[in-house]
């Protein structure tokens, strides 16, 4: 039954994120140009490449803090994460070398879906996958609406 709430717990969750993310990415000029001004309109594009960041960093948090450790994988989540931070100090300088602010930002995304894939696997080879359950879930979700 956990891994059925879990489930109901991400398409909530990523369905409202989705949502923001694209309506995020979709009116970034118009946040910038509001809040910021017209001389900060290159900023619209960095948001625009941040706009998927909160749906990935949702995952991670799921699969992490509410997945594995309460299912006692404290150590493979603490590697995870270790190794992600470590891993993403070498690819943000390489990126930032490279492509400047637009290399920082790819860094950030490339580093936390990374992080999630691996939680990802970390959990099936445990026997938690959270996606086990997604067709229950989906129909228990739209019996209640």
């Amino acid at each position: 039954h956990f891994e059925r709430f879990c489930m109901q717990i991400i398409f909530i969750l990523a369905g409202g994120f989705l949502i923001g993310c694209i309506i995020t990415y979709f009116i970034s000029g118009y946040v910038v140009d509001i809040i910021f001004g017209e001389e900060f309109k290159d900023a619209a594009i960095l948001l625009k490449f941040f706009s998927p960041l909160p749906v990935i960093i949702m995952l991670a948090i799921i699969f992490g803090n509410l997945i594995m450790i309460p299912a006692g994988l404290h150590k493979e989540f603490s590697r995870i994460i270790i190794s992600a931070s470590l891993l993403n100090i070498f690819v943000f300088f390489i990126m930032t070398n490279f492509f400047s602010i637009i290399g920082a930002t790819f860094a950030s995304i490339l580093v936390e879906a990374g992080v999630v894939f691996i939680m990802l696997v970390s959990l099936i080879q445990n026997n938690l996958n959270p996606f086990r359950y997604w067709r229950v879930s989906i129909n228990m979700l739209i019996k209640r609406v």
